[in-house]
């Protein structure tokens, strides 16, 4: 009777090696909320982005009050390029509906960019609207920090070297 206990084991450990973790959302804006803002987004992305492939940014948008009609716009800063799936609109939400909505991103280059997230919204004929900025990290935080040594004269001051042309 070994033999099947060790089978179930097995195949636990398979399936738990298997098994992909749920995303880890986090809230823009954290440090700073506006009270008067219309949602609330969080936020998470499928894959590490490098400048060598693509991810996925997963949205959640919750309407802090009933909306008639959610409008959101995902555009992509310098550096970084919304390559699918940039809008969606939704009608009829409640506050305690949350939307999710994916969008495909292309990082174009090493660096911190940011990708802008408009959310308007729309009720009894009153329009809200919030702008959110996504930071994005592609490539290696330390070697973005590694920066040469800044050269300094006898009595310590910075010496900051020009490009000189001869006449």
């Amino acid at each position: 009777m070994r033999f099947p206990a060790s089978l179930c084991a097995l195949a636990l450990i398979a399936s738990a090696c298997t098994a992909t973790e749920p995303l880890k959302y986090v809230r823009a804006n954290s440090d700073y909320a506006k009270p008067g803002a219309a949602v609330e987004l969080q936020y998470a992305f499928s894959s590490v982005p490098s400048a060598a492939g693509s991810s996925t940014l997963s949205l959640r948008l919750q309407p802090k009050s009933a909306v008639d009609k959610m409008t959101v716009n995902v555009v992509g800063g310098e550096g970084v390029s919304v390559t699918k799936d940039a809008s969606m609109a939704v009608s009829k939400l409640t506050a305690t509906q949350v939307k999710e909505h994916k969008v495909g991103i292309g990082p174009i280059a090493n660096g911190r960019h940011y990708i802008n997230v408009f959310v308007e919204t729309e009720t009894g004929g009153q329009r809200l609207m919030r702008a959110f900025a996504i930071p994005v990290q592609v490539g290696d935080v330390q070697e973005a920090l590694n920066k040469p040594a800044v050269q300094r004269d006898a009595e310590g001051k910075p010496i900051i070297e020009l490009p000189a042309e001869r006449r």
